[in-house]
């Protein structure tokens, strides 16, 4: 049987009807895996897709050696990998997403970046765009002035 695209789990979206890849989903696959699946309980379409790849190492859900993260904790788990003291992820966007999906499913690089650009202690190191350039005309001789409207108060 040839291994499957695991990729294709970052392509199930929080807004679809099934409500994406979420804590109560992943609580229902570990038991999936540990063999406590109760009757009448079934598993999210992104976990049935994937049953048999599935692994539990601790307290967390392993498809593939990557850690699968609810969407509640993306959040939480950028943050660490951030502001941590000795985290090796990048913070550009793509540097960092490179390492994000070494080790995690479910963060997708749209998320990543809108993380990356709600932090202002990053935004604020970013380099001033170039200015804009002043419009209009410098004049050359004297006495020649082009002017659309001109109100003279006293």
């Amino acid at each position: 049987m040839p291994t499957p695209d695991f990729s294709a789990l970052n392509r199930y979206h929080d807004k679809n009807k099934y409500g994406g890849i979420n804590k109560e989903g992943i609580a229902l696959t570990k038991k999936f895996v540990s063999g406590k699946l109760k009757e009448g309980e079934k598993l999210p379409r992104w976990a049935e897709r994937f049953k048999e790849h599935f692994s539990v190492s601790g307290d967390k859900l392993m498809l593939d050696g990557k850690e699968v993260i609810a969407k509640e904790d993306r959040d939480k788990v950028m943050r660490d990998l951030v502001y941590k003291k000795d985290s090796d992820v990048g913070l550009a966007r793509d540097a960092g997403y490179y390492q994000i999906q070494k080790r995690y499913w479910n963060i997708p690089r749209r998320k990543w970046q809108a993380f990356l650009k709600a932090q202002e202690s990053l935004r604020k190191t970013d380099n001033l765009p170039p200015r804009q350039k002043a419009g209009g005309q410098k004049l050359k001789r004297k006495g020649e002035i082009e002017v659309d409207v001109f109100v003279i108060t006293h």
